[in-house]
């Protein structure tokens, strides 16, 4: 794989696009935790309402979980495409590539 040089940005001031390949790793494991952080949330609200109360909203929010959880199986598997080894149980520790 040949090494690609970051791009200027798009708009001036933000920050510039993704140019290697551990940078696309690092990104997709923030990807990650964005996702993973994203499931309690719903997993609360979810638990909150009563079904037979309000169906239609018990429905919406399943819904979003089940999408988020699959937001974050699709980063993962991206990142094990690229050669990185997604985790979820180091809390603080951004690095995507395999140790």
């Amino acid at each position: 794989m040949r090494h690609v040089e970051p791009q200027a940005p798009a708009v001036p001031g933000s920050p510039p696009r993704i140019g290697t390949l551990d940078s696309l790793r690092e990104h997709l494991q923030w990807a990650i935790e964005l996702e993973h952080a994203t499931l309690p949330p719903y997993l609360c609200a979810l638990y909150s309402l009563d079904p037979e109360r309000n169906p239609e909203a018990a429905d919406v929010v399943g819904g979003v979980f089940v999408e988020e959880m699959l937001h974050l199986a699709l980063a993962a598997n991206l990142l094990n495409a690229v050669g990185g080894g997604p985790r979820l149980d180091t809390p603080g520790e951004g690095d995507a590539r395999q140790a």
